[in-house]
C-alpha cells in the first residue's frame, strides 16, 4: 500500500494529474495502476481515458517501430544453443554428490581459509534479495512499467526528469522462493522446530538501457547468484557452489553475445521483449533450473539518475555479503589481507590464551595507571569503569595499538554501550594528540589535484598519515543495535550535566536527531541504508540551514547570504548557532588558542597519570618493603637467639677450660714427678724389670698428659671460634640495622608518596591487596583515580572536541573541497579513474568532521565499496553474537583494528538454509561448521577464538571460550538477575541494580509468577493463553495509560502474530486508555524473542503457547536453547511473568530452574 504513489489522493486529483500528463506514458501507468485498486464509476471512467491513450501511444510506438530501419540480424546462434557443461567446466576441482540423502563425502576438516571463505560463500550464493512485487524494486522517483512486444517504453521517447538521465532496469525473471525453499526442504530435511521464513521472488538478473533502449556497457548487466546456486543444490553437487565467481564470468560471456547484439555497422542494437524472454529461457537453461519455478520477464523499473552521478549500477540481488567474500578471497590468495582478517580467519593464531579470571595478574598488569587511556568519555554522573570494563578498554587499546582483533564478552546489562564511549574517547583523543602536531594546520594537507564537480573544478587534498587510522565505524547485523551507539553518543543525556554548553556542531546533530535540540554535538551519525545516507548529505551538507557547505563558505568569505523582506541577510543556523571564526586569520588564532589549552589540559592529565603510575610502583614498593622488612625483622631475631646460644655455649665452654687447665696441669705435674723417678743408668743397665716398668708407667703419664693437653687445646679452640661467631653474630645484627634503617626509609618515602597521591589515586590502584576482597567487591571496584582524577580525564575529551573544531574551522579551504567530493561519493558519485587512491583521505576528512558513523553489515559493501584494506582505523561490531561470521567479512576487511562486543549466550545468528545443508556444503568442502558456520558460530564466537585474553564458561556437557568479560549487571531486579545468571553464566556476574517500587507488581500480584493457564491448540497458539494476556495488557494499559512498558514475548512465530492479531481486536480500546497508536504499539510490544534482542522493558510476559501434551518437539526445543531463555528473562527490568500449561512445560529442560524462582 505505502507503494502506491497515488494511494492518499481523491479522484479529482487524478482526474487533474490525468489532464496535465498528457503523453507522459510514466504518469499514465502509474494513473493505470492506481485506478486498477478503485470501483467508483468517475474511477471505472478515468481508467478507460487512461488506457486510451497508452493504447494510442502504443500505437505510435509500433508504427516507430515498422517506420525504424531495423537492420535483419539473425538472433540464431549455433554458440548461443550450446548448454554450458558445468562438470566439464569445473571438472579440475569440483566433485559431485550424486544423492543428497546418501552419507556425504567430505574433505578431512583442515579449516583452510581460503575453504572457510568458499563456504560462505556458497551459502550466500544461496541468499538473494527478494521482493514481493514490481513496486518494491522503485528507487526514488522512478516507476513500473510492464513489458509488451513491440511497445517498449523506450521506443516511445520518454522524456527524463530535469538534471536527471532516464534509465530502465529490465528485470530478466525470478525465481519462486515459496516453492524453491518447499524443494530445498524437501531434499535436505530441515527439521527446525521453528524455521525462518522466505517468501517472494528471486531475480534471476536484470540489465539496465539508456532512454533509448540501448544496454549499458560493462555494467550494464548483473546476474543473481541464486538461480544457479539453486539448480546446483536441488541436484546436489555442493562442492560446485564455491564456483560461483567462475561461474558467473561464463554466464555473463554467454549473455552478453545476446544483449550486446550489433548490427552491420558495429552500434548495439536496442533490447526488446523478446529478447528478455531468449535471455530468460537461455539462463534456466544454462542453470538448470526447473522453469516451473520460475516467472519469465514482464516488467522494467524506469530509473532517473542525476547527471552527476554518471552511469547507475545495477540493484543489488544477490547476498550483501556475496561480494566482498570474493573480495577477500582475492585479497587472501595475494597475501593481502590485514592483521585483523588474519586473525579472524585463524591464519594468525595467538600464542597463548589468558584466561583473566583464573590468573588476575593480566588484570592487574593491563590496569596499570600508564595503560590508563588520558582521557574518557564523560557520561551522566561521571560514573568510573568498573574493574573488567577498563581492563577491556586498556588491553583494547594495547592489543590494537596499531592493529589486530579484540573481543569483549558482555551479558545483557554489562555495560557494553558504556565501555564502547571510553574506546571512542581514547581513539578521538589520540587523534587530537596528532592534531596538535601541526603548528600550522596548512601542513596536514598535501594538494593532490583536482577534478570536475558539477560546473565547476574542486581540489582534493591528501591528509597527513598521522591524522588517518583514527576512522570510527559501528557495525551489526541490524539497525536497532547500531543506532544504540550512534543515535545516543551525540545527545545531551550522554555527557555531564555541566558540559551542557559543549557545541560541536551541534546544529548538524540537532536537524539529524529525531528529538531535534536534544544533541551537543556531531560526534556519531548513523549512516548505511541508503535514506540514512541521504539524510546525513541532505542535513550536513546541502541544507541552507544546517548544512556544513554553508559553514565553510562563512569562513572562506563566499557565503552569500540570503536578504529578509527588509534587505537584512538571513543568517543560517549553523552560522548563527556554531561559532564560526569570521575568517581563515581568525580561525587560524582560535587554532593556536585551542592547541595551548588542549596541551595544558593533556599535560594535567599526563602528570597525573604519571602520579598514579608512581604510587602504583610506590604500592608495589611498600608491599616489597614491608616484606623485606619483616623478613630483617625475623632475621634479627634468629641472629639474637642465635647470639644467646653462642654466648651460652661460651660459658660452659670457660667453666670446661678451667676443668681441662686443671686436668692438664696435674697431668703436666705427673710427667714431672716421673721423670725425676726415671732409673738411673745402672739401673736401667742392672736392673731391667724396674726400667720396664717405670718406661710403662711414664708412658701412661704422658699419653694422659697428651689427652689433657689436647683437651685444653680443644676447648681453648672452641672459645676461639665462639668468639668469631660472636663476632660474625654481632656484624650480621648491625648490618640487618643497617638494611632495616634504608628499607624503614624507602617505606617512608614511599608511603609518604602514596599519602602526597591520595588525593588522585586513593584506595583505588590496583594491587594482589584486591584479590583478598570478595567477588563482588572485586568486580565494582573502579581502579586507579579519584573522582577528582576522573575529572581531569573528562576536562581532556573536552578539550579534544574543541580542538577537533578549531583544526576544522583553520581548515577551511581544504576541508570544504574534501568534504564536498566526499559527499558526492556518498550519494553515489565516481572518482576519475586516476583519483580514485584519494577515497581514503575522503573518507578520513569525513571521520575528521564526524568521527563515528555507523552501518549495518548488509550496507558495508556498497557504502564502503571502493575503500580498500585496512583503510578504516577503527571497526567497533556490536552485538556479534547475532552475526553470522561471514556477515562482518567486508568490514573486517577494510578495517585496521576490530573490537567485537557481544554475547554468544544470546540469540544466535538467523540462518534460512536447512541446517544439514549448510552442514554438508561446509563438511563436503572440508570446514567444521561447529567452529565456522551459524547458528553454531557467530561473529562473537570467532573473534574470541582469536583474542589471547578471555576465559571459559560451562556450557551443557563442555566449555566455550570467550573474549574479555564484563559481569557486573545493572539492568534487571531478582529474580531475573538470578535466573539469568545460573542459566547462562554459571553464577559469575554481579548484582548491581537496587530493587525499586512497580506498580506493575500490585497489579499482577507479584513480582513475577506462573499464571497457570491449560487450554486447546491451534497449531502452537492456545486461544485462552491470549485472552490471558490480552486481559493483563488491558488491565495495565486501565490502570497506567499512555503506553505500558510491557513486552510479550513469546518462542514461537505463529504464537506472537496471533498475539497480535487478538490484540489488534481490542485497538479501540487501547486507543481509549490513552495508546496514540496502537497499531505501532502492538507490532513494537508483542513479538518473538529474536525481534527483543538489545532492548528492555519494565516488565516481560513469556506466552508459552504449545499447549497440546503432543507438542513435545517444540517444548523441548525451547527448553533446551539457554540462548532463547536466556533473552526473554534479561528483557525484563522489573516484572517477569509466564503464561502457559505449566504441567506440560514446568519440568522441561532449563525451564525447571526458570520455574523455580517464579511465584
Amino acid at each position: 500500500m505505502d507503494q502506491r504513489k497515488y494511494f492518499s489522493h481523491k479522484i479529482n486529483d487524478l482526474e487533474n494529474i490525468y489532464s496535465s500528463a498528457g503523453d507522459d506514458c510514466a504518469v499514465l501507468e502509474e494513473l493505470e495502476e492506481e485506478l486498477h485498486h478503485r470501483s467508483t464509476q468517475r474511477a471505472k471512467k478515468l481508467l478507460e481515458r487512461v488506457q486510451g491513450n497508452l493504447d494510442a501511444g502504443d500505437n505510435i510506438a509500433t508504427s516507430y517501430v515498422e517506420k525504424s530501419v531495423v537492420p535483419d540480424v539473425s538472433i540464431d546462434n549455433p554458440e548461443q544453443d550450446k548448454t554450458i557443461d558445468w562438470q566439464s567446466v569445473l571438472s579440475d576441482e569440483a566433485d559431485v554428490v550424486a544423492n543428497s540423502n546418501d552419507e556425504m563425502f567430505s574433505k578431512p576438516l583442515n579449516n583452510r581459509p581460503e575453504d572457510i571463505i568458499d563456504t560462505w560463500t556458497a551459502l550466500e550464493a544461496l541468499s538473494p534479495q527478494t521482493y514481493k512485487k514490481p513496486n518494491d524494486l522503485i528507487v526514488g522517483h522512478g516507476s513500473v512499467v510492464y513489458l509488451k512486444k513491440g511497445c517498449e517504453p523506450w521506443l516511445k521517447g520518454e522524456k527524463s526528469r530535469p538534471k536527471h538521465q532516464l534509465y530502465y532496469v529490465v528485470y530478466l525473471g525470478a525465481i519462486n522462493l515459496d516453492q524453491a525453499t518447499e524443494k530445498l526442504l524437501k531434499r535436505y530435511q530441515d527439521k527446525r522446530i521453528e524455521r525462518p521464513s522466505v517468501r517472494g521472488l528471486a531475480s534471476l538478473g536484470v540489465v539496465i538501457l539508456n532512454k533509448k533502449g540501448i544496454p549499458v556497457p560493462e555494467t550494464g548487466l548483473a546476474l543473481s547468484s541464486f538461480g544457479w546456486a539453486y539448480a546446483r543444490a536441488l541436484s546436489g553437487n555442493l562442492n560446485e557452489l564455491k564456483y560461483w565467481e567462475a561461474a558467473e564470468k561464463l554466464l555473463k560471456e554467454g549473455l552478453e553475445k545476446i544483449i550486446y547484439r550489433q548490427d552491420s555497422d558495429g552500434h548495439v542494437l536496442p533490447f526488446s521483449f523478446e529478447k528478455a524472454e531468449q535471455v530468460f529461457q537461455w539462463l534456466i537453461k544454462n542453470c538448470g533450473i526447473p522453469e516451473q519455478d520460475t516467472t519469465s520477464p514482464y516488467f522494467a523499473i524506469r530509473l532517473y539518475q542525476h547527471f552527476n552521478k554518471g552511469e547507475p549500477e545495477p540493484p543489488l540481488l544477490n547476498s550483501f555479503f556475496l561480494d566482498d567474500l570474493q573480495r577477500a578471497k582475492s585479497a587472501l590468495r595475494s597475501n593481502a589481507i590485514g592483521k585483523a582478517l588474519s586473525q579472524y580467519l585463524g591464519i594468525t593464531k595467538p600464542s597463548h590464551q589468558y584466561d583473566v579470571l583464573k590468573d588476575k595478574s593480566h588484570i592487574e598488569m593491563a590496569l596499570q595507571p600508564k595503560n590508563m587511556p588520558l582521557g574518557r568519555w564523560p557520561g551522566k554522573g561521571r560514573y568510573p569503569l568498573v574493574l573488567l570494563q577498563q581492563t577491556a578498554v586498556n588491553l583494547a587499546m594495547q592489543d590494537l595499538s596499531k592493529s589486530g582483533l579484540f573481543s569483549v564478552n558482555g551479558p545483557p546489562g554489562t555495560g557494553k554501550t558504556t565501555l564502547l564511549r571510553d574506546v571512542v574517547a581514547a581513539v578521538l583523543i589520540d587523534r587530537a594528540k596528532a592534531l596538535y602536531a601541526f603548528k600550522d594546520t596548512d601542513d596536514a594537507f598535501e594538494h593532490s589535484g583536482q577534478m570536475k564537480l558539477g560546473n565547476g573544478f574542486v581540489h582534493l587534498y591528501r591528509l597527513d598519515e598521522t591524522l588517518r587510522g583514527h576512522e570510527m565505524v559501528v557495525a551489526s547485523t541490524n539497525n536497532k543495535a547500531v543506532e544504540n551507539v550512534s543515535r545516543e553518543l551525540p545527545q545531551c543525556a550522554q555527557i555531564a550535566e555541566d558540559f551542557g554548553d559543549l557545541n560541536y556542531f551541534k546544529t548538524v546533530s540537532n536537524a539529524l536527531s529525531d528529538n531535534q535540540d536534544d544533541t551537543w554535538g556531531l560526534i556519531a551519525a548513523v549512516l548505511g541504508k541508503s535514506g540514512n545516507r541521504s539524510a546525513y548529505i541532505n542535513k550536513a551538507w546541502w541544507d541552507n540551514e544546517s548544512g556544513l557547505r554553508q559553514y565553510f563558505l562563512s569562513i572562506t568569505g563566499q557565503v552569500d547570504y540570503e536578504l529578509d523582506d527588509n534587505g537584512d541577510p538571513v543568517i543560517p543556523r549553523i552560522i548563527d548557532e556554531c561559532d564560526p571564526p569570521k575568517n581563515l586569520e581568525e580561525a587560524k588564532q582560535r587554532w593556536s588558542t585551542a592547541r595551548k589549552r588542549f596541551v595544558e589540559v593533556l599535560t594535567k592529565a599526563e602528570n597525573v597519570t604519571a602520579i598514579a603510575q608512581k604510587s602504583y610502583e610506590c604500592h608495589k614498593l611498600v608491599d616489597e618493603m614491608k616484606g623485606k622488612l619483616d623478613q630483617i625483622i625475623r632475621d634479627q631475631a634468629d641472629q639474637r637467639k642465635f647470639l644467646e646460644s653462642l654466648e651460652v655455649k661460651e660459658r660452659q665452654f670457660t667453666v670446661s677450660l678451667q676443668e681441662k687447665e686443671t686436668k692438664r696441669a696435674k697431668a703436666e705435674a705427673a710427667v714431672n714427678t716421673s721423670k725425676q723417678e726415671k732409673p738411673g743408668f745402672f739401673k736401667r743397665l742392672f736392673s731391667r724389670q724396674q726400667w720396664r716398668e717405670w718406661k710403662v708407667a711414664h708412658e701412661s703419664v704422658l699419653s694422659t698428659s697428651n689427652l689433657a693437653r689436647k683437651a685444653h687445646e680443644n676447648v681453648e679452640n672452641n672459645i676461639k671460634s665462639l668468639s668469631r661467631r660472636k663476632d660474625e653474630a654481632n656484624q650480621a645484627i648491625s648490618t640487618s640495622a643497617s638494611k632495616q634503617n634504608t628499607v624503614e626509609k624507602r617505606l617512608d618515602s614511599a608511603e609518604a608518596q602514596l599519602e602526597k597521591a591520595a588525593s588522585i589515586c586513593g584506595e583505588k590502584l590496583v594491587t594482589p591487596s584486591l584479590w583478598k576482597q570478595s567477588h563482588e567487591d572485586q568486580q565494582n571496584f573502579a581502579p586507579n583515580f579519584t573522582q577528582e582524577a576522573q575529572n581531569l580525564r573528562d576536562d581532556v575529551f573536552v578539550e579534544a572536541i574543541k580542538l577537533h573544531k578549531k583544526f576544522i574551522d583553520a581548515s577551511a579551504k581544504q576541508l570544504r573541497q574534501n568534504l564536498g567530493v566526499y559527499f558526492y561519493c556518498l550519494n553515489g558519485g565516481k572518482l576519475p579513474h586516476d583519483k580514485r587512491a584519494l577515497l581514503p583521505h575522503l573518507w578520513s576528512s569525513a571521520f575528521l568532521l564526524t568521527p563515528v558513523v555507523s552501518t549495518t553489515f548488509a550496507s558495508v559493501g556498497r557504502m564502503l565499496k571502493d575503500l580498500p584494506a585496512e583503510s578504516i582505523g577503527w571497526l567497533l561490531i556490536d552485538e556479534a553474537g547475532q552475526a553470522t561470521p561471514q556477515a562482518a567479512i567486508g568490514a573486517i576487511y577494510r578495517a585496521k583494528r576490530v573490537m567485537s562486543v557481544g554475547d554468544p549466550l544470546q540469540i544466535e545468528p538467523v540462518v534460512t538454509l536447512p541446517s544439514s545443508l549448510v552442514q554438508g556444503i561446509s563438511r563436503y568442502l572440508g570446514v567444521d561448521p561447529d567452529h565456522w558456520m551459524a547458528p553454531e558460530t557467530s561473529v562473537q564466537t570467532v573473534s574470541d577464538v582469536a583474542n589471547q585474553y578471555g576465559t571459559t564458561i560451562p556450557r551443557d556437557l563442555s566449555e566455550i571460550r570467550i573474549g574479555t568479560p564484563l559481569l557486573v549487571h545493572r539492568r534487571c531486579e531478582d529474580p531475573m538477575f538470578t535466573i539469568s545468571n545460573k542459566l547462562a553464566y554459571n553464577g559469575l556476574m554481579v548484582h548491581a541494580t537496587a530493587s525499586s517500587h512497580s506498580d506493575i507488581t500490585e497489579l499482577f500480584g507479584g513480582q513475577s509468577r506462573w499464571f497457570n493457564v491449560e487450554g486447546s491448540a491451534q497449531e502452537k497458539w492456545c486461544p485462552e493463553e491470549g485472552d490471558f494476556v490480552a486481559d493483563m495488557l488491558m488491565k495495565a494499559c486501565s490502570k497506567f495509560g499512555g503506553d505500558p512498558d510491557i513486552f510479550v514475548i513469546s518462542p514461537f512465530r505463529i504464537v506472537a502474530e496471533k498475539m497480535r492479531q487478538r490484540m489488534r481486536s481490542e485497538m479501540n480500546r487501547l486507543a481509549a486508555f490513552g495508546i496514540e497508536d496502537p497499531d505501532s504499539w502492538v507490532a513494537s510490544n508483542i513479538g518473538t524473542v529474536h525481534t527483543f534482542q538489545g532492548k528492555e522493558a519494565k516488565a516481560v510476559i513469556l506466552l508459552l503457547g504449545a499447549p497440546s501434551p503432543a507438542q513435545n518437539g517444540a517444548r523441548n526445543w525451547v527448553t533446551s536453547n539457554v540462548n532463547l531463555l536466556n533473552v526473554a528473562v534479561s528483557r525484563a527490568k522489573q516484572n517477569f511473568y509466564v503464561v502457559g500449561n505449566k504441567a506440560l512445560w514446568g519440568d522441561l529442560g532449563h525451564m525447571k530452574l526458570v520455574n523455580r524462582y517464579l511465584e
